[in-house]
């Protein structure tokens, strides 16, 4: 019982880790397109989906259409 609760523990440990992980990634890539960089940069630099680039891009410039 005390083992399978201490990997309980160990598995949220690590989707916290991967959660804070992504968090950060997405927080990076909204601040370079505030800076201006382009979508094609910002999926290279940061290592994210054009999806989840334009979605992040969206919720910055909510008026914007996507190109």
């Amino acid at each position: 019982m005390k083992k399978e609760l201490e990997m309980g523990i160990e598995k949220g440990i690590e989707k916290g880790i991967e959660k804070g992980k992504m968090e950060e990634k997405r927080n990076l890539a909204a601040e370079l397109l505030r800076e201006g960089f382009s979508v094609e940069k910002v999926i290279k630099i940061v290592k994210l989906s054009l999806d989840e680039v334009e979605e992040i891009g969206a919720s910055i410039h909510p008026n914007q259409p996507e190109s």
